[in-house]
């Protein structure tokens, strides 16, 4: 779970297919690794139960814990291998687009990060980087549900955690 820290995993150049899945299995492994940390009071980030409407993380780190339970994540992962070539260049998941949609996801995790717990923006920084792990989970789950169902409830997992951001007034 140190990697959360680091951030999202970028390539240094436009990933081919095989590299992509690599990458693409990064992301996953780091996503659940962040989804962690914001569940985790006692986290890198701390307490964030402020940021969300009340009770939302008292029911989500029970949740969390049961998806990764079941090893949806890890079935995720191991999906990625068939992925078809085609099907990662039809959802925009290999090449510069890839490059760009994790180097917006490394600059909202750095945003994030860097959000002191007094900043009135900090719950934004959250809902931003929630929005942009899960437009790329949409891609990456419609890719891999050929192969496999799971990566679906992780993904809804990070909409409804992003839903319950609360909102500053």
């Amino acid at each position: 779970m140190d990697d959360v820290l680091l951030g999202p995993p970028l390539p240094d150049r436009p990933p081919t297919a095989a590299e992509a899945r690599v990458h693409l299995a990064a992301f996953l492994r780091w996503t659940a690794d962040l989804l962690a940390e914001i569940g985790n009071p006692d986290g890198r980030f701390g307490d964030l139960a402020d940021l969300f409407v009340d009770g939302a993380l008292q029911g989500f780190r029970p949740a969390l814990d049961e998806l990764n339970a079941e090893g949806h994540v890890a079935r995720a992962v191991d999906a990625i291998g068939g992925v078809s070539d085609e099907a990662l260049v039809a959802h925009g998941l290999r090449g510069r687009q890839l490059m760009w949609k994790l180097a917006l996801l490394s600059a909202a995790f750095e945003a994030f990060s860097a959000a002191t717990v007094m900043e009135a923006d900090r719950g934004w920084k959250l809902e931003r980087l929630l929005d942009i792990i899960e437009t790329i989970l949409d891609s990456l789950i419609d890719a891999i549900l050929e192969t496999t169902p799971y990566g679906a409830a992780l993904k809804e997992l990070v909409k409804l955690l992003k839903g319950a951001v609360a909102r500053q007034i």
